[in-house]
């Protein structure tokens, strides 16, 4: 069987069922279609996550508040003092004087960043309040 007998084959099975080939065309237009498409929209959301990230800038610092396991008072392991696995060996009477506190950054604290001689390079504060 040569190449021109395949063709003529070929296209004798393709005229034969119209609508079939019309419906496999079709959908295979819709397919290549729609992989360019999702292609094109996840390389313009990676872009446009890309400018959002730069527009920020290499040379912003963020600054949060965090506490430690203790709240900032205790030994090795996040034990407070006096407690099992804690350092420092406190006595019993050091257990029912710890309390633990939340964290958190006041607008003085924007403030003095802002207005210290000692963080010259500083140009501006930007305080923001998230919540859960």
């Amino acid at each position: 069987m040569n190449v021109r007998e395949m063709l003529r084959f070929a296209w004798q099975g393709v005229t034969a069922n119209k609508p079939r080939s019309a419906l496999t065309t079709l959908g295979i237009l819709i397919g290549v279609a729609a992989v360019i498409i999702l292609v094109a929209v996840g390389t313009g959301s990676s872009k446009s996550v890309q400018d959002s990230i730069s527009a920020l800038g290499s040379n912003t610092l963020t600054v949060s508040a965090s506490s430690t396991a203790s709240g900032g008072r205790g030994g090795a392991g996040g034990f407070p003092v006096g407690l099992a696995g804690g350092g420092g060996g406190g006595d019993t009477t050091s257990q029912k004087a710890i309390q633990t506190r939340t964290p958190e950054l006041t607008m003085a604290d924007a403030e003095a960043i802002v207005e210290s001689d000692e963080a010259p390079d500083v140009l501006g504060v930007a305080p923001v309040v998230s919540a859960s």
